[in-house]
């Protein structure tokens, strides 16, 4: 599906303003390349609904909103 990013698996992404849009949708296909990704963003909630979207799929997937650490 992703055949540019083939050769990233188990690179890590980190994904600016990851909780909603674009950045989301873009957290959830380099973690179905099978890259290990980071969500940034504003809202702690938002991040965490993603992440576990992500996780939900048996993906690794980390947040940190505004400073506070990986979840």
């Amino acid at each position: 599906m992703l055949g540019a990013f083939d050769s990233l698996a188990g690179q890590v992404a980190v994904v600016t303003g990851a909780g909603r849009g674009l950045g989301e949708v873009t957290a959830q296909q380099l973690a179905a390349a099978e890259m290990i990704v980071v969500l940034t963003g504003r809202c702690e909630q938002t991040l965490d609904a993603a992440v576990q979207n992500i996780r939900a799929q048996g993906l690794p997937a980390y947040f940190c909103a505004r400073g506070k650490p990986w979840a």
